[in-house]
């Protein structure tokens, strides 16, 4: 399986335009950046370059690119703070960090703050800035992969025990620090068990995504009966496993929207 996903990732890098946003307050280091990413025949970059850190937060924010270039030094500010700032706003593509001069304590330091890789200027070439930035999306490729199995239910693609109870403890500290009210809300199928006997377990899990793709359609946020308009509330369905699903209802402004939103989820399930 290992290596049907690296085929399928370098065919996907050879077709690709893979976006690339540099930060460097340093006009001539973007220049041979460019330079050398026009030396590499195998793969199309569009490079694009900040120099100033605040409006480069606005630009990650909208998480469009591929892979982040972030210069260590920054005027006042750090490349790190900026990687920093860019994990937490939720961006998940790799981060590549640059300095003028080798520093181990930094290397390891970046490494630890979450960077995928870490180049010297002086020392980078264009079959070494390609090979970083090509493992660099491997790598976090690999992981998101690796944490899909590990978190997400194979079948109906949905949150598993794992990450529902992470989800709950986030819920119910949310609930306890802004004061809000939380609900969590258990269905499990009636007989069946008795579909599987009858129609087979293929059919039985069709069913099964079938009502995990009702259960998604009936808590999108635009039409979610709980929602304050926070940010930071996310509801989450989960299957627990078998026919058991679960629900948490992140903000609710009465006990009685509970109620309805089971109502509607009943509706739904008719």
């Amino acid at each position: 399986q290992n290596e049907h996903l690296t085929d399928k990732f370098y065919r996907t890098m050879k077709a690709a335009v893979i976006k690339i946003l540099l930060v460097d307050d340093d006009e001539d280091d973007y220049i041979m950046t460019r330079d050398l990413l026009d030396e590499i025949k195998e793969t199309k970059f569009d490079l694009q370059w900040i120099a100033k850190y605040d409006e480069a937060v606005g630009i990650i924010e909208q998480k469009q690119h591929d892979v982040y270039l972030m210069d260590y030094r920054l005027g006042e500010r750090t490349g790190l703070e900026l990687m920093g700032e860019a994990i937490y706003k939720g961006v998940k593509a790799p981060i590549i960090l640059l300095t003028g001069q080798g520093d181990h304590e930094l290397d390891i330091l970046a490494m630890k703050s979450g960077a995928s890789d870490y180049l010297v200027k002086g020392h980078i070439n264009a079959p070494l800035l390609e090979r970083s930035i090509r493992y660099a999306i491997e790598r976090k490729r690999t992981e998101e992969h690796i944490y899909h199995m590990a978190y997400y239910d194979s079948l109906t693609k949905l949150p598993n025990r794992l990450l529902f109870q992470d989800r709950l403890k986030q819920a119910l500290a949310l609930a306890e620090r802004y004061k809000r009210q939380t609900a969590v809300l258990f269905l499990d199928l009636d007989n069946f068990k008795k579909v599987n006997d009858t129609f087979g377990h293929c059919l039985g899990d069709e069913l099964l995504v079938s009502i995990a793709d009702r259960l998604k359609k009936s808590m999108r946020r635009s039409d979610s009966l709980t929602r304050q308009g926070t940010d930071d509330s996310v509801d989450t369905v989960a299957r627990l496993g078998g026919d058991e699903f679960t629900i948490i209802l992140t903000e609710i402004r009465q006990i009685e929207d509970a109620a309805r939103v089971s109502q509607r989820i009943l509706d739904v399930m008719t």
